[in-house]
């Protein structure tokens, strides 16, 4: 197994307190007074209110952006949901139902081309979402919940 110092060339330092300096931003550190490993990351920007869920719900999707976006299945409570949810940028409605009821998915895509792959019970259901329903296609070739999209590597910052 490789250390921290064979891949940075360097011990994490110890500090009794955090830094408030910019000039440690993106690296890492142990508090010795909490007995934390710290860094300190670059904010993207402020997080916003936007209003609630019509349902509250758990274990949903979601898929689109910040102003055109999409919730879909989930749990609120004890019932698997079927609902979708769309968003403008400040408030949530009603969207079209997804067909197979069911949480623990995985969605990707825009508002008007959404899609659910899998779910509770490893189903194999796949339905895309043109921005007013949910139309089922080919399914998965094999059935499961929580899908995992692989993500493209990125290469270490030098």
């Amino acid at each position: 197994m490789t250390t921290y110092k064979a891949i940075h060339g360097k011990l994490i330092q110890a500090l009794a307190a955090d830094p408030d300096s910019a000039a440690y931003e993106g690296q890492i550190w142990f508090n010795t007074t909490s007995s934390d490993y710290k860094t300190i990351t670059k904010a993207a920007g402020a997080w916003g209110t936007g209003g609630n869920l019509n349902t509250a719900k758990r274990y949903g999707s979601t898929a689109g952006t910040q102003t055109a976006g999409l919730y879909f299945g989930g749990s609120p409570g004890s019932t698997i949901a079927e609902e979708t949810e769309e968003y403008n940028g400040s408030a949530w409605t009603a969207g079209g139902d997804l067909n197979t009821a069911r949480y623990d998915t995985t969605g990707f895509g825009t508002q008007t081309a959404g899609v659910c792959v899998g779910g509770t019970g490893d189903t194999d259901a796949t339905e895309e979402y043109n921005g007013t329903s949910w139309t089922a296609v080919i399914n998965l070739p094999t059935a499961r919940a929580a899908v995992v999209i692989p993500q493209p590597a990125v290469a270490p910052r030098a």
